[in-house]
């Protein structure tokens, strides 16, 4: 069998050839044998296409090597793109892009650059016990990528009571159902529990079976979950008493991610009475 370094060297090769899925399989394969390699985690998030995916490779790198500047520079470019593109659903103009940061040229076992788009993924068949070893305790930025079709079907409403679907999403009240975490990005359906995995408990937003959504929308800020929090604010909007507080806060967000007029629209809302 192969020893990790070996399996590494065959895994960049393999990426740099363009020999994809091959690449995929050596990475996989070595963080079998070695679920704590920075490398390997950081090759084979450059090999993958979904988002998710790639976020939670790069969070891996983190959880190994906090300090790791491509890491970083992933998740932010991440974070960038799936808000801006997140965010310009609930704008009449779509804004561009944002600006790709291309990590810096590096040696020979530098990875990809980040994000890459290639075929769609196998899932990394690591022991749950390896998993639960190397996932960081705080996620990095941004998960806003919608939340997948539920398992859940015709169980109540967390908020009214009435039957949902596998949509997320309540037929007779609204309300969605779904929510990502924000302390590790993964999905919590309340149908199902309340506490997500990582141990945070979305009960404390819930009170008298209304959403505290200015306060969760803070949280997502917090933790850089942008579009997250824009999305908690901007449905606060029609019953909250602090309209031009929320604006404000959403127009900082767009601010904050070059969406100028969006930006401006809010900050001319923030101010009408």
């Amino acid at each position: 069998m192969a020893g990790s370094d070996e399996l590494l060297a065959q895994g960049i090769a393999a990426a740099k050839a363009g020999q994809r899925d091959a690449a995929r399989q050596l990475f996989q394969t070595l963080l079998r044998q070695d679920p704590r390699s920075e490398l390997g985690w950081l090759w084979l998030s450059g090999l993958l296409d979904a988002p998710a995916q790639k976020r939670d490779c790069l969070q891996r790198v983190l959880a190994i090597n906090p300090h790791n500047e491509l890491a970083l520079r992933g998740l932010q470019q991440l974070a960038q793109s799936e808000a801006a593109s997140f965010l310009a659903t609930f704008e009449p103009h779509q804004p561009s892009a944002p600006k790709t940061i291309a990590p810096p040229a590096s040696e020979v076992q530098a990875p990809l650059p980040l994000p890459i788009t290639l075929a769609a993924p196998a899932p990394v068949p690591v022991a749950a016990a390896q998993v639960q070893e190397t996932a960081p305790a705080t996620a990095a930025p941004a998960v806003v990528d919608l939340p997948p079709p539920s398992d859940v079907v015709d169980a109540p409403c967390v908020f009214c009571g009435a039957p949902t679907g596998p949509s997320g999403e309540c037929a007779a009240c609204g309300m969605e159902q779904i929510f990502d975490c924000p302390e590790c990005g993964r999905h919590i359906d309340l149908r199902e529990h309340m506490v997500c995995e990582c141990g945070f408990d979305m009960k404390v937003f819930i009170v008298n079976g209304q959403l505290r959504r200015e306060q969760l929308g803070d949280l997502y800020r917090d933790r850089d979950y942008p579009a997250a929090a824009v999305k908690q604010w901007k449905a606060a909007l029609d019953s909250s008493s602090r309209s031009a507080d929320l604006h404000r806060k959403i127009a900082a967000i767009y601010l904050d991610l070059g969406l100028i007029e969006q930006a401006r629209k809010h900050n001319d809302l923030s101010k009408k009475r």
